[in-house]
């Protein structure tokens, strides 16, 4: 009961009117609707993905081949230039329509050019083919202007930086001194391995997930009898309940990350636009 004094506002001490009693579980009746309806459909959506990394792993298991050099002819790099902030190049000089260009192993890829704008956001992915295990990927900024293409600024990451399997969100500062770029980075060497792991991690999620969700049955049950959630003493121990918490925590993150990282408009063969994965269109 102590939390729907919470909501309320008002002392534990105090008397609660019936109008005031119904507000507040008709209120933490819809929460729990909200609670079961999200880990549904997070179920739903790693049962999709166990099957997706199933499928995948046993077409790469078919066309994978192991390379002299430690790789195999599916080893890819996969870059997403998801934005950049604080661009200066040119501000007293006309507008700013910034593209970023990548170059790694003698491969050049660039994005689409975004108008106007010192804080622009792309969210393409592109993918490259690792002919070796060592190499500089070089990410520049330019400026597409009338006078012809300025540079903002660039970094450089060495290959050996990066981990296999490993995905790599980050903010990284221009040349220049001047503006940055955020961007994530994933190296496979094997993709056979790749969806092997992924097959394993969603299979532990399913587990656990679904414990919390037969968690959440055991309330859902007493919500089904009228105010049964408050009398029998669930109303506490469904709000205060960790599990849950994080459980949501976790859905939200996910769910965001796709749709601000895998989002992109680019049909070019080098762009990955699937909306799951990185490894859809290898």
């Amino acid at each position: 009961m102590s939390n729907i004094f919470k909501l309320l506002e008002k002392n534990p001490s105090d008397r609660l009117t019936v109008e005031e009693f119904v507000e507040s579980y008709v209120y933490y009746e819809e929460q729990l609707r909200i609670k079961l309806i999200k880990i549904e459909k997070f179920l739903d959506d790693l049962t999709e993905d166990k099957k997706r990394f199933k499928e995948g792993k046993e077409k790469a298991q078919a066309t994978e081949e192991e390379l002299e050099n430690g790789l195999t002819n599916k080893s890819n790099l996969y870059i997403t230039i998801i934005e950049a902030k604080d661009l200066e190049y040119g501000k007293f000089m006309g507008s700013s329509n910034p593209f970023v260009q990548i170059t790694f192993q003698g491969n050049t890829q660039q994005s689409l050019i975004k108008k106007n704008t010192y804080n622009p956001a792309w969210n393409e992915n592109f993918k490259f083919e690792l002919n070796s295990p060592e190499g500089t990927i070089r990410i520049e900024i330019l400026n597409e202007t009338f006078l012809g293409n300025k540079s903002y600024g660039y970094i450089n990451i060495d290959l050996n930086d990066l981990k296999d399997q490993e995905e790599r969100i980050s903010w990284f500062d221009l040349s220049s001194g001047k503006g940055k770029i955020r961007m994530k980075l994933l190296c496979i060497f094997s993709l056979v391995s790749y969806f092997d792991s992924q097959f394993n991690k969603t299979i532990s999620e399913l587990n656990n997930f679904e414990k919390i969700y037969d968690e959440l049955g055991v309330y859902d049950v007493q919500m089904k009898t009228p105010f049964g959630i408050i009398y029998s003493q669930y109303l506490d121990p469904l709000l205060n309940n960790e599990n849950l918490k994080n459980a949501e925590k976790v859905i939200e993150f996910k769910r965001n990350s796709k749709k601000n990282i895998y989002a992109s408009g680019n049909n070019d063969n080098n762009k990955i636009n699937n909306t799951n994965s990185f490894c859809e269109c290898w």
